[in-house]
C-alpha cells in the first residue's frame, strides 16, 4: 500500500530527473551558443578593442619561410655515398 510519504518522495524525484533532463537540454544547447557567441565578440577588429590592439602589434612577426632542400645525386647516396644537398629558399608567406 502507498503512503503519502512514498508518493512525495517519487513527485520529488520525478521533478528532479525532469530539472536534471531539461538542464542536460539547456546545457548542451545552450552551451555552444554562449561560446561562439563569446568568440565572435572577441574577434571583432574595432576602434579600440583588444582584438585590433593585439593585431595590429603581434609579438612576433608576421612572415613564413619554407625551404626546401635539394637532393642532387641520389644514386650516390643509394650506394652509399655522401649527399649533395642544395638549398631552394627561402620562399616567404
Amino acid at each position: 500500500m502507498w503512503t503519502a510519504n512514498r508518493y512525495r518522495v517519487l513527485y520529488v524525484a520525478g521533478f528532479g530527473a525532469v530539472l536534471f533532463l531539461l538542464g542536460v537540454y539547456l546545457g548542451w544547447s545552450g552551451f555552444d551558443t554562449i561560446i561562439n557567441m563569446r568568440i565572435r565578440k572577441s574577434v571583432v577588429l574595432e576602434e579600440g578593442s583588444e582584438a585590433l590592439n593585439r593585431f595590429q602589434k603581434t609579438p612576433f612577426p608576421l612572415e613564413f619561410k619554407i625551404y626546401f632542400f635539394n637532393i642532387s645525386n641520389p644514386d650516390e647516396i643509394m650506394a652509399g655515398g655522401k649527399p649533395a644537398v642544395s638549398e631552394i629558399g627561402p620562399y616567404v608567406y
